[in-house]
């Protein structure tokens, strides 16, 4: 098998991993920098990606045999590299262990988690970002101590500018803004004001003591967790403290967040994979309703910044939401060049017979699809 991943969106900083700064409408081939080649390829053989991370103009990516690649800007040592080189142009490796298990990012910082559970940071936070401690803002590639006794790390998300950590026994631990309550209750200050800012790893508290299983996002500034019959929201309110699940509707097995949106990933009774929607629909960024009549079923989802892509049985990608970088690709329903919103199914790729669409992924206006190729 060979693999061939694709992307398009926002480009301003190389965070498509392309070998040029150009924002791209169409889906480009990523270019990798790989041990013993001569220059960057876009034909990965031995190792295949299962997880990428985006944070505004960054990106990172986790490959089945433990590596961890990156691109894009680098000015704070974002990308795990070293601050010698400002950005890098194409994906280039972070370090020389392959012991990584999981990666998340927020706007200017990443997490990397190995398969000792131990959590690395690096890059730039002025809201407690990093969980170093006390206004420490910035920091290359460094181990995060974590003072808890932890002997799993199942989960890991970031927002824009925090990050909650799932542990076993369904702890939450998590640092970094909390200004409007998105990472559960708040110490009062000695003004008798919340605390704004998480500086070290803590213990969350959301009410979930009695909860045995639940799913959970970030979105820009909330917290969004399901439990099994509905939707708790903490942080700021986006109109929808309390969702649920339709009639029609049996099982939620996924939820995510836009930065103001969230999206329940459920299988009905038919065990259809679909998609509710909930939350700012500014530019489209609410599954289609009226056009995913026709999408009886869906293989693979990603949720970005403020957009989405599905893939059908039939091995075609669709994108919806704001396009604003070329991230949902070129209009198909529009005569109107200058026109962002993409309030249905847009046609972004469509898989030729040897290839097998296998991983989708959307970052900060930035959309991703990994193909598998027979060789």
């Amino acid at each position: 098998m060979t693999y061939t991943l694709l992307a398009c969106g926002s480009n301003g900083n190389y965070q498509l991993g392309i070998n040029n700064d150009i924002d791209q409408n169409t889906l480009q081939p990523c270019l990798f920098e790989l041990p013993h080649n001569n220059k960057p390829t876009s034909i990965l053989t031995k190792s295949k990606p299962i997880k990428i991370s985006c944070g505004g103009n960054h990106t990172l990516i986790l490959f089945d045999n433990g590596d961890i690649y990156s691109c894009g800007d680098n000015s704070f040592g974002q990308c795990g590299h070293p601050l010698s080189q400002s950005s890098y142009p194409v994906f280039t490796k972070i370090g020389t262990q392959s012991n990584w298990k999981d990666i998340s990012c927020g706007w200017e910082f990443s997490m990397l988690i190995n398969r000792d559970n131990q959590v690395y940071v690096c890059g730039r936070g002025l809201k407690g970002e990093l969980g170093l401690g006390n206004k420490i803002t910035q920091s290359e590639l460094c181990l995060l101590g974590l003072d808890f006794d932890i002997e799993e790390i199942v989960d890991v998300k970031s927002s824009l500018d925090a990050t909650i950590l799932r542990i076993q026994n369904n702890q939450l631990l998590g640092w970094g803004n909390c200004r409007k309550g998105q990472l559960g209750k708040q110490l009062i200050m000695s003004n008798n004001k919340p605390e704004p800012i998480i500086w070290n790893p803590r213990k969350l508290d959301f009410g979930l003591e009695a909860a045995t299983n639940f799913q959970f996002s970030l979105g820009r500034e909330f917290s969004v967790f399901y439990l099994g019959g509905g939707v708790k929201i903490h942080g700021k309110s986006i109109g929808l403290e309390q969702a649920s699940v339709s009639n029609n509707l049996s099982e939620v097995i996924d939820i995510k967040t836009m930065w103001s949106s969230v999206h329940q990933i459920v299988r009905d009774k038919l065990n259809h994979l679909q998609i509710e929607s909930y939350g700012n629909n500014s530019h489209g960024q609410l599954f289609p309703e009226v056009q995913s009549e026709s999408i009886t079923d869906i293989v693979n989802y990603a949720i970005g910044s403020e957009h989405g892509l599905i893939s059908t049985p039939d091995s075609i990608v669709y994108s919806w939401g704001w396009g604003e970088h070329g991230n949902c690709g070129i209009q198909q329903q529009t005569k109107d060049a200058e026109d962002v919103t993409f309030d249905y199914l847009n046609l972004l790729y469509k898989a030729g017979n040897d290839e097998k669409i296998i991983l989708l992924s959307g970052g900060c206006a930035t959309s991703w699809i990994l193909i598998e190729t027979s060789t």
